[in-house]
């Protein structure tokens, strides 16, 4: 009976390391920073856990390929890196981010990032397409783990 629940232990800690999808982090300053896809295009991303929202550049549209529409949504404000900037989100579609394999089906707003791509660039050297909020990560379950530089999703 012992070998038994030993072997099952054994298989399910297996079954769990072999679907487990890591996401190395690539800088971690004061946030982190992964690669990913966004339709098909090599980005990067800062990692948000303060953000509500999964946000991409506007200014970026044209270069990975995604389409811009207007929302009936009031307008909002950005704070951050010391600065504050107020307009309006926009809804972003035909757009497909992929995380370590895994496609990040959700909802992306859309806003002009400059300043904060502007102050991470001159921080880090990499220059952001987007921010991955909270809404993303709980709906995909991620785990960070700052001390291994790696995100990881859990098991459903």
């Amino acid at each position: 009976m012992k070998t038994l629940i030993f072997f099952f232990v054994l298989w399910h800690t297996s079954q769990w390391t072999k679907a487990q999808e890591v996401i190395k982090i690539v800088e971690l300053n004061d946030q982190p920073i992964v690669i990913g896809k966004l339709n098909g295009k090599r980005a990067y991303f800062l990692i948000d856990t303060g953000s509500d929202l999964t946000i991409l550049n506007s200014k970026d549209a044209r270069k990975y390929g995604f389409k811009i529409r207007a929302t009936r949504a009031g307008k909002y404000k950005i704070s951050g890196l010391d600065s504050e900037h107020r307009g309006r989100f926009l809804l972003a579609f035909k757009a497909e981010l992929i995380l370590g394999g895994r496609n990040m089906r959700g909802s992306y707003k859309v806003f002009d990032l400059s300043h904060i791509i502007k102050s991470i660039l001159d921080d880090t050297g990499i220059r952001i397409t987007g921010i991955i909020g909270s809404d993303l990560m709980k709906r995909h379950k991620f785990v960070i783990d700052y001390e291994a530089e790696e995100i990881s999703f859990a098991p459903d």
